[in-house]
């Protein structure tokens, strides 16, 4: 986001939007997602954002917001606006009804902070997918049993990131290689896993078994993820077996950075 640079404003709270209650009902955003430039017009109309920040600069707006590429073909849409509690709530409400959540969020200094939002509902991929077969989901040893026995539950994303009930996805059979990478980087934001200390990492891939599956579980596009799909539904056990198992040891250093050791 250091690509906005935005001229301080006497005051910060954004103009309350929501005449939007009359023009359609507040549950739409339970069950889908708005198009993504219908929402983008409506936070301009309504909470006076500008498309960039050399528009910004030259008006009297409130915000910046814009829409942005995500990998997968998807689209997030990114805000800048005046810190404050108020217009977090305004425009979280907003963007709720709309399908869409909060996905990252950071602070630009103390007055501005940069939102970025995901659609809840991507694309169903449930026709691409009807002739695959198989989808692998990463898992670690510790969680095995528990998955072959009762399947996989949707659950909370991490405390980094705010996303809805999901479980994850490959459509692809991945390598050893790109499997420990994509384990380490999450351990890197895991405050748990202390610096200083070897850890034995345990990981199991499990092919699940799409037939008869797609029929009652809709999967989705993960915008942030080449390869990545994820769910809201339950997976059952008689749908999944062992595609393999990948031992190995690490080291998480004093910065954060995990490194791999034989």
């Amino acid at each position: 986001m250091e690509e906005y640079i935005l001229v301080k404003r006497k005051t910060g709270n954004i103009f309350n939007g929501f005449g939007i209650n009359k023009t359609f009902s507040l549950n739409e955003g339970l069950i889908k997602t708005e198009p993504i430039e219908k929402l983008v017009k409506h936070a301009k109309e309504y909470c006076n954002f500008a498309s960039s920040a050399d528009e910004y600069n030259q008006g009297n707006y409130q915000g910046v917001i814009r829409i942005v590429d995500g990998s997968n073909g998807t689209k997030a849409i990114k805000t800048i606006f005046h810190k404050s509690e108020y217009n977090e709530k305004l425009i979280d409400s907003m963007f709720n009804t709309y399908g869409y959540f909060k996905s990252n969020m950071e602070n630009l200094d103390n007055e501005y902070i940069a939102v970025e939002y995901e659609a809840k509902f991507e694309e169903v991929l449930n026709k691409q997918l009807q002739y695959k077969g198989y989808i692998y989901h990463l898992t670690t040893e510790k969680k095995l049993n528990n998955i072959l026995k009762n399947g996989i539950k949707t659950h909370k994303g991490n405390s980094t990131f705010n996303y809805p009930h999901r479980s994850y996805f490959f459509t692809n059979l991945m390598s050893d290689e790109f499997l420990k990478m994509f384990y380490n980087e999450k351990i890197e934001y895991n405050n748990n896993i202390e610096s200083g200390k070897f850890y034995r990492i345990n990981l199991v891939l499990l092919k699940i078994d799409l037939n008869g599956l797609l029929e009652k579980t809709k999967f989705y596009v993960d915008p942030n993820m080449d390869n990545g799909i994820y769910t809201e539904d339950y997976i059952p056990p008689q749908n999944i077996t062992i595609s393999k198992k990948i031992n190995y040891k690490i080291l998480k250093k004093g910065n954060g950075e995990v490194i791999e050791r034989k």
